[in-house]
């Protein structure tokens, strides 16, 4: 098993808008990343562990979907 962290990650995204102006905004997101490393973690399926519950999770362009259970104070885990 790997240890894997929860942070936010903040994006700057540009909108048009009408005369050829932009529009700029912040775009957030809970990211998956290895305790380790730092590095994300992969897109793909994953089963995350927590204590003795075990849950399915996908990243998918760096975003994290299933992982809203999670506590971020205690150590997270990716099963094989």
């Amino acid at each position: 098993m790997t240890e894997v962290k929860i942070r936010e990650k903040i994006e700057n995204v540009i909108d048009p808008i009408p005369m050829g102006a932009q529009h700029n905004r912040q775009y957030r997101y809970p990211q998956l990343y290895f305790a380790e490393s730092s590095g994300a973690v992969p897109d793909g399926i994953y089963t995350l562990k927590q204590g003795t519950r075990e849950e399915m999770c996908s990243v998918t362009a760096g975003k994290v979907r299933g992982a809203e259970w999670v506590e971020q104070d205690q150590p997270i885990f990716l099963c094989c």
